[in-house]
């Protein structure tokens, strides 16, 4: 008479579709994406995605580990860590503001799953606390929005500089760039920019301003440059993205040190090759230094257009 060898052991069901479940979300987040460029909106939704994706991960990983819930959050925890390590080997970026939204949507679905079993006392906290978890990763985007907003209901003006969360607008470029109340003209703050490397062309650009400039004559800021020499300042306006060098309007500026008042005149507006710049979508507009040294300091302040 034969008899079967011992049964080998094969792993649950729900292991299995934990471990496809895990593969299916480690595609989605090693996928390379396209880049948002500066567009600040964009960026900071893309970043918040990651609190939905998480919580929604951590409730099936909680459904399929049944009684076992810390061990699947410390699961979807260490996934979110190891898929952010591996981010940057595929092209895309590791990033700690991902990361925050993703341990806020793990901590939420921990509270809507505890919720489930907890008392009545502990219950409402438990909601409470998912509510706020919601709100808190939703503010990012919704500061960007009204910060937009405000942005277009403050046109001629460009920049004051007299919010922190305007300096979003703001992309910088080998410099450090900080709010400070001195060399103010218009409010309490300006902008110092201070050259941190030996970059050829440090400054910065408005890449998340109004785009239309129509109806308006000038481009205008004040200016305080610290120091005993002179520096060239440039005012770059771009109406592409990623224009060539060709394709941009540049225009050179000696400032002398101390207050300079800056102007460009839009009237005509061309690119370097004659072509005529539409003013009706301004992409980005900056300022730059050029021969600048390391340590340089200016102030900029009440950034507007004129009629």
């Amino acid at each position: 008479m034969m008899t079967n060898g011992p049964a080998v052991p094969r792993p649950p069901g729900r292991w299995i579709s934990a471990l496809l479940l895990l593969a299916g979300a480690l595609a989605v987040l090693l996928v390379p994406c396209q880049s948002v460029g500066s567009d600040r909106l964009l960026g900071i939704l893309q970043d918040a995605a990651h609190f939905p994706f998480f919580l929604l991960l951590s409730v099936l990983l909680a459904r399929l580990a049944r009684g076992a819930l810390p061990a699947a959050f410390a699961v979807a925890v260490v996934f979110l860590l190891g898929a952010e390590a591996l981010q940057p080997l595929v092209g895309r970026s590791a990033s700690l503001r991902d990361t925050l939204f993703g341990l806020a949507g793990v901590l939420a679905a921990a509270c809507l799953v505890s919720a489930r079993r907890a008392g009545p006392r502990a219950r409402r906290s438990l909601v409470f606390l998912t509510v706020a978890l919601v709100a808190a990763a939703a503010l990012p985007p919704s500061a960007v929005v009204l910060d937009r907003v405000r942005a277009r209901r403050e046109l001629p003006l460009l920049g004051s500089f007299e919010r922190w969360l305007e300096l979003g607008r703001w992309t910088v470029g080998g410099s450090r760039a900080d709010r400070m109340a001195a060399h103010a003209t218009a409010g309490r703050y300006a902008l110092c920019l201070q050259v941190t490397n030996d970059a050829p062309y440090p400054g910065l650009f408005l890449t998340d301003g109004p785009p239309d400039w129509r109806g308006y004559r000038r481009l205008c800021a004040d200016v305080f440059l610290e120091g005993a020499a002179g520096r060239a300042l440039w005012v770059r306006i771009d109406d592409r993205p990623g224009a060539a060098y060709a394709e941009r309007f540049q225009a050179e500026c000696d400032l002398a040190p101390g207050t300079n008042a800056v102007c460009v005149s839009l009237d005509n507006l061309r690119s370097d090759s004659g072509r005529p710049m539409d003013l009706g979508r301004v992409v980005s507009a900056g300022f730059f230094l050029d021969r600048a040294a390391v340590g340089d300091r200016l102030w900029l302040d009440h950034v507007r257009l004129t009629p």
